[in-house]
């Protein structure tokens, strides 16, 4: 059954196994899933960098400000983010390649820049529920993105999956710590 994205963008929060199903069986070929994430890389940035332009608090952000650096190192996270997942999974009895978790987390951010869009027309309304809002969708965020990524590791099971991200979060963390120096961003 074909769904319109809408649908999909729905049913990756009432349903998000059967997204990550779908995404899984599109089979879309390596060089599309790094063409999608560099699309959402780029949105994101663009979208960062208009609600930074609102935040007095945006010069404190020094180098990491400019739009090409946010590029880079939101790039940086998500890549080494995605390969240590799949690596780590992998280590611990899951089946998912780089290439699918890859195109989860660019799934999770093409759902972040819609969340981001609605977040930022609500906070002219009232700010208060658009801090509410963005809480509730980083808490659902998070479950939909366990649910994905059991779904490529076919662990069966949130926690071991939960523990795979947990790991993968500090090799990112341990990872952009050596490699953002090394190429000029303090």
């Amino acid at each position: 059954m074909t769904l319109p994205m809408q649908a999909r963008v729905i049913q990756s929060v009432q349903a998000p196994r059967a997204v990550a199903d779908w995404l899984i069986r599109l089979q879309l070929p390596r060089n599309t899933v790094l063409l999608a994430f560099a699309l959402v890389v780029v949105l994101n940035t663009l979208l960062t960098g208009i609600t930074l332009l609102g935040d007095p608090m945006a010069a404190l952000a020094g180098p990491l400000a400019a739009p090409w650096v946010m590029a880079v190192v939101f790039a940086l996270m998500v890549l080494i983010f995605a390969a240590c997942i799949a690596s780590i999974g992998r280590m611990m009895g899951g089946q998912g390649r780089f290439d699918q978790i890859l195109l989860m987390l660019t799934w999770m951010q093409a759902l972040r820049i819609l969340v981001q869009i609605a977040v930022l027309i609500v906070a002219f309304i009232s700010p208060g529920l658009a801090l509410i809002g963005a809480f509730v969708a980083s808490l659902l965020g998070i479950w939909i993105f366990l649910n994905l990524v059991d779904v490529v590791h076919a662990f069966g099971s949130l926690l071991k999956t939960l523990g795979v991200v947990f790991l993968g979060f500090i090799g990112m963390a341990v990872a952009l710590m050596v490699v953002v120096p090394m190429i000029g961003i303090q």
